[in-house]
């Protein structure tokens, strides 16, 4: 008879931190100066300095100079603290970097540099453009406030306020207050898929975890591994 062991990887700080924390990025100034989640290593090193394509025509750039907020999930899995000090300095990060505020409240790029979006006088993406706001990574923003026990009050309303008329959240919010040739009002939607399924999903699973003041999807078994020991 064969038998199987379930064994954890042996994942932690120092492996997270080798595979995508950058100690010797150029965001945040020297006021602000410390490691930070980088959003792609092409490499084994995320401090080289390597090139980094960005895609949709973005270009290519220092991968330490570019950014996302894909870090928040391994707060939202349980495996890292809302109030790890990486994670909080990358929060920062992001929040001066692809943070828009816009009347309708705040919303976040997918990352910095991403091509993928209307050119800058609103005209279509025909393979190269500007990367939006889009509503989705509004909710990933909320769910970490509920996880580090702050409000998710003003990313629930402008999730809401980012729809349309008939309550559709679109995949990607106009970023600029003034007019374009394509008439989008700043704080809603663009030409982008309206509604977008992913969005209206992260609607409801903010909603919900705001309701219950916590981050409901986290897998118990994960954070009793990975956060059960540590202060």
């Amino acid at each position: 008879m064969l038998t199987a062991t379930l064994r954890w990887p042996t994942i932690g700080r120092h492996t997270i931190d080798k595979w995508v924390v950058t100690t010797t990025g150029h965001l945040g100034g020297a006021a602000d100066s410390g490691a930070y989640f980088i959003r792609i290593n092409n490499s084994d090193d995320p401090n080289d300095g390597g090139v980094l394509d960005v895609r949709n025509g973005g270009g290519t750039w220092d991968k330490r100079d570019v950014v996302d907020a894909g870090f928040l999930e391994l707060v939202r899995l349980g495996i890292l603290r809302a109030d790890d000090a990486v994670v909080e300095h990358s929060v920062r990060i992001i929040d001066s970097t692809i943070r828009v505020d816009t009347p309708n409240g705040p919303g976040l790029r997918r990352y910095n540099h991403d091509g993928y979006g209307e050119t800058y006088f609103g005209g279509p993406w025909l393979g190269q453009g500007i990367g939006r706001v889009w509503p989705i990574f509004t909710g990933e923003r909320g769910e970490y406030e509920i996880a580090r026990h702050g409000d998710p009050t003003p990313y629930v309303e402008a999730m809401l306020r980012f729809g349309n008329s008939g309550g559709m959240i679109p995949e990607q919010v106009w970023d600029r207050a003034e007019r374009t040739e394509s008439n989008f009002v700043f704080g809603s939607g663009t030409g982008s898929a309206t509604p977008l399924a992913w969005s209206m999903a992260q609607f409801i699973r903010l909603v919900v975890c705001a309701e219950e003041k916590r981050v409901v999807e986290m897998p118990d078994v994960v954070a009793e591994h990975f956060l059960k020991n540590r202060r």
